[in-house]
């Protein structure tokens, strides 16, 4: 499950690596050839915040805005520079 939900949810997203890069992937650590490396670090912290999720379900956790921020951290590591922060929005006035 948590390979199908990894590579599902990043094909969405336009990453392009096949359901078998995605297993090598996560399997080994490995990286693809002619795939970028964001597109390598989109599915292992999607698969890590795949784990998150089951544990916080496990533990029964409640989801609040701090559990969202923790998931959020988790998936753009690496890739947002403000993982697991909100946005702020400013304006000129």
């Amino acid at each position: 499950m948590r390979l199908l939900h990894t590579y599902h949810s990043d094909a969405i997203e336009g990453n392009t690596l096949t359901l078998s890069e995605t297993k090598l992937v996560l399997e080994t650590g490995i990286t693809i050839g002619g795939k970028k490396l964001a597109e390598h670090i989109e599915a292992t912290n999607n698969a890590i915040a795949f784990d998150l999720v089951e544990d916080i379900a496990g533990k029964r956790r409640a989801i609040d805005h701090v559990t969202i921020q923790e998931i959020h951290e988790v998936v753009a590591a690496g890739i947002l520079e403000d993982a697991g922060r909100y946005r702020t929005l400013i304006t000129s006035g």
